[in-house]
This record gives C-alpha cells, sequence and structure tokens, in this order.
C-alpha cells in the first residue's frame, strides 16, 4: 500500500506538470508556436522503483499527444541524468520547466538564473533517524547496521552531517554496515524486523505505517530529525515568458476545482499542489552548507 502511494504521487506530479495544458486556453489556442518544454530529472525516480523510465516515458507522451490535440500547444519532454545537461539546456534555452529533486535544484540554481513554481502538498517532510529500543544516543550506534533508502540525497546528507556534528566521521566508516533499500517501508521494517539496528526514513512514511500497525512505535523510537523539507521541486527557466508562467501555475494551483482533475487528484492521492518560495528550501540549503564546511575542513 505504501509502495502504491508513493507511486501515484511522483505519477501524479509528471501528471500535473503535463495535463494542466489541458486546462490553458487563453493565449495559447490561437498560437500553436507558443511552446512549454518539459524537463524531468531521473533522480526522482528514486521515489517510484517499480516502475522503468520507459514506462514514464510512454506515459508521458499519450498525455502530451493528447493535450496538443486539445489545445495546439506544441510541448515536449526530455529525460535528464545528470544536473549539468539540464543546467546547458536551461543556458541555451531548450527547456522551459523542470522537474527535480530540491538538493539538484539547489545546485542548478547555483549556475544558471531560475525561477521556483512548485511542488507538493507537504513543505515540511523530516527525516528520522529511527533505533531499535535498545540505542539511546548516537554513539551507542558505532559499529552497527544502518539502513537507508538507495540514492536518497537529502537521507544521506542528513545522517552524514549528523555524525559529523557530533564529531564522528561519515556513515561508511561509522557503522559497520550499511544497508541500501530501494522502498522507505522497507528501510524502517529492516530494524522493526532486526535486520539493522538504525534507519533513515521521513516522519511522513513513519506515520503511516505506526498507524497501520502500532508495533512498529513500540520497537521503534526516534533519537533525532531534520528539519522541515520537501520532496520535489518544479522551477521555470527565470526568462521563460511571464504570461505564460502565470498561465501554467495558475492552472496547476486551481487543478483541485476543476472537476475533471479534483478526480484525478483523489485518485492518486494528491490533496493539494502548493506554490513555492525559495525559502521553503532554507533547511535543505542549511544543511548542504553546514555539511560542506565539516568536508572543506
Amino acid at each position: 500500500m505504501l509502495m502504491r502511494k508513493k507511486i501515484l504521487l511522483l505519477v501524479s506530479f509528471f501528471y500535473i506538470s503535463i495535463v494542466a495544458f489541458y486546462f490553458i486556453e487563453t493565449g495559447f489556442a490561437d498560437e500553436p508556436s507558443r511552446q512549454m518544454r518539459l524537463g524531468f530529472d531521473i533522480s526522482i525516480f528514486n521515489e517510484n522503483p517499480n516502475t522503468t523510465i520507459a514506462e514514464n516515458q510512454a506515459a508521458m507522451s499519450i498525455w502530451v499527444s493528447d493535450i496538443e490535440k486539445r489545445t495546439n500547444i506544441l510541448s515536449t519532454q526530455k529525460y535528464y541524468k545528470d544536473i549539468d545537461s539540464i543546467v546547458m539546456d536551461l543556458k541555451n534555452n531548450k527547456i522551459d520547466l523542470v522537474t527535480t529533486t530540491p538538493i539538484n535544484y539547489l545546485e542548478i540554481a547555483k549556475q544558471a538564473n531560475v525561477e521556483i513554481a512548485y511542488g507538493n502538498e507537504r513543505k515540511d517532510i523530516r527525516y528520522l533517524l529511527m533505533v531499535n529500543h535498545s540505542i539511546n544516543t548516537i554513539a551507542d550506534l558505532q559499529h552497527k547496521k544502518l539502513c537507508i533508502r538507495s540514492n536518497d540525497q537529502i537521507g544521506f546528507l542528513f545522517i552524514n552531517l549528523l555524525l559529523r556534528t557530533n564529531g564522528y566521521k561519515e556513515l561508511d566508516t561509522f557503522f559497520d554496515a550499511v544497508i541500501k533499500k530501494s522502498d522507505l517501508s522497507e528501510v524502517i521494517l529492516s530494524v522493526f524486523f532486526s535486520k539493522a539496528d538504525a534507519c533513515v526514513a521521513t516522519d511522513t512514511v513513519y506515520q503511516t505505517m505506526t498507524e497501520l500497525n502500532p508495533q512498529v512505535s513500540k520497537q521503534i523510537k526516534v533519537i533525532d530529525q531534520s528539519g522541515a523539507t520537501i520532496n520535489i521541486v518544479s522551477f521555470f527557466r527565470a526568462d521563460y515568458p511571464k504570461e505564460l508562467k502565470e498561465i501554467v501555475k495558475r492552472e496547476i494551483f486551481n487543478l483541485k476545482n476543476n472537476n475533471y482533475s479534483k478526480q484525478v487528484l483523489t485518485l492518486l492521492k494528491i490533496k493539494d499542489i502548493l506554490p513555492l518560495n525559495d525559502s521553503d528550501l532554507d533547511n535543505i540549503r542549511d544543511m548542504m552548507e553546514r555539511y560542506q564546511k565539516f568536508i572543506s575542513k
């Protein structure tokens, strides 16, 4: 069930970025030359280990084709394996709207002129360091086993910064073993079933698991947590026409008020899509800066 929810969440972001064009009429219908070139950083597929990039690309193509028929909007999509390619296309005006991870966004924003647009309905996702009840402090975890989601950028940043702040080196030398899983629920269950001594996962997944199985909270406890974070960022190329930005954002933020899109959002278990401000990434930015100071010493 948890995996299904995360799959729906990821797919919904692809859908929302594209389906908004279905409802955009003013300023576009008579000008088919106006376009929106969509970019997707494949790092966000880490949230969705059960589907391939090819499967997501196929789904996107179907949606784009349908939207073009209804609106005469020329829209394209491109998938990126690295942020350097995203930066290059932004600088060369080859991409207009990109969806990526918060950490990648902050790195891209250092190199290209961009404008943050929107994210999911949660701006307060917190990463937790959870342990079995025999452990009380970070010091107790030395030479123990940690479980973490593979390629979880914020998760790895959180635990490495926590170790550095407490006077230790990074996780690969602090722990005897680092177990990597593809799904956050599996990460938490590794501690629940004593396969690991500690794990890093989000409060959202932990809360859901404890609701489904109260025994989880009885066997696992939280000993540290991050500040509020977000997990997906969509942003515009800064010099993309302002009037088009406003039309796209208005339609995306009003999706829940349209009967058709409201049904889709309900199906995808998305309550809302919220505008993001640069300040919404302050905690992640602070973590990155503090970590950089440690490794630069």
